[in-house]
């Protein structure tokens, strides 16, 4: 038994086994670094900006006034003048109570006595203009049939007036005012370039016309 162990060894030699090195071990993947996320923070709305105007244009034209209108409210009549209320009226409607003023005896369209009438209700454009008359910057009524260089000035009782709207702060009694408020009239006609003024009678007075030529004189 032991000669033929010897024998197959001779036949067949045995082989040196070499022995597998064990697999090297794999490095692990490097950590990926990840920067934290940023909370997003709230932001105000973008508000845009005017355009600036390049140096040297011209500033933008300051905007026109508004209309300036006024309402006299004829109310007192007699044989010697007529006296009312005048009022300037707001774009949106309302009124405001300015003066009083007083003119020549109301009289009907048919009869007018140079200088002692009052002009014809209506509404007339009011400018500001030199008076030769007067020599000064004053108001003037525009377009009166029948009558010519009808200003707006101060004055007391109708010796002081020749159709003109005599113009002031205090009724004094049926024949009087007094307390000019020429200057309102022409600084504020100024501002506004132009103005108008509807001439009437007050709510719920009716107008008396004096038919006798000699009053008034």
């Amino acid at each position: 038994m032991g000669l033929f162990l010897k024998l197959l060894r001779a036949l067949f030699p045995a082989k040196d086994v070499v022995p597998t090195p064990a697999p090297a071990s794999v490095p692990a993947a490097p950590a990926v670094l990840t920067e934290p996320k940023e909370t997003p923070v709230a932001t105000q709305p973008q508000v845009a900006q005017p355009a600036q105007a390049p140096a040297g244009t011209p500033a933008a034209p300051a905007p026109k006034p508004t209309a300036l209108r006024f309402k006299l409210e004829r109310q007192i009549f007699n044989d010697k003048c007529t006296i009312g209320k005048i009022w300037r009226i707001h774009p949106d409607g309302s009124r405001e109570y300015v003066c009083w003023c007083l003119e020549d005896v109301l009289r009907p369209e048919d009869i007018k006595v140079k200088h002692k009438t009052a002009i014809p209700a209506g509404t007339y454009k009011i400018v500001v203009n030199m008076s030769n008359r007067f020599d000064r910057l004053m108001c003037e009524l525009l377009a009166v049939v029948g009558f010519g260089g009808v200003r707006i000035h101060g004055g007391n009782n109708a010796a002081n007036t020749s159709g003109c709207l005599l113009v002031a702060k205090n009724f004094v009694d049926n024949n009087t005012i007094q307390g000019s408020m020429e200057k309102y009239f022409t600084d504020i006609v100024t501002k506004f370039k132009t103005a108008e003024i509807e001439i009437g009678y007050a709510a719920g007075v009716t107008p008396v016309y004096q038919t006798d030529i000699n009053t008034g004189l």
